[in-house]
């Protein structure tokens, strides 16, 4: 009774046949076909994926096919240039450590200056606390 009303009023719509799960698409291609309405940074998008050449060109409805496509392609781009950051980050923080290394640097010796600094500065305050 639900789906019959809901195919009677809206017709060209997106219809659920029954209980079974399986749909049924209208029978005019053009709904389909450019049904989303793209947003600023979904034009973006389909510029840096080469789907138009300029923003301008960029319709204001496209197919749920075609943006699908387009952000499964950035999420990809986008993580393999994470990966490739990582491991240039990664390999910057292997050669510093050697630089640091050759120099005679370690955790170690700057964490002993450390505390022999505030171990210096506690001993000033408390002579000059004795001297007033």
């Amino acid at each position: 009774m639900g789906f019959t009303m809901f195919q009677k009023l809206f017709p060209s719509q997106l219809c659920l046949k029954g209980l079974t799960g399986t749909r049924s698409y209208s029978s005019d291609p053009s709904n389909l076909s450019a049904s989303h309405q793209v947003t600023g940074m979904e034009k973006r998008l389909l510029v840096w994926a080469g789907k138009y050449k300029t923003i301008e060109e960029v319709p204001a409805f496209v197919s749920h096919s075609l943006i699908q496509t387009v952000r499964n392609r950035m999420r990809i781009r986008i993580a393999n240039y994470m990966m490739a950051g990582t491991a240039i980050g990664c390999l910057l923080m292997v050669y510093l450590g050697k630089q640091d290394a050759k120099e005679g640097k370690s955790l170690q010796r700057q964490n002993i200056e450390w505390h022999r600094q505030i171990k210096e500065q506690h001993e000033k305050d408390k002579a000059s606390e004795l001297a007033k």
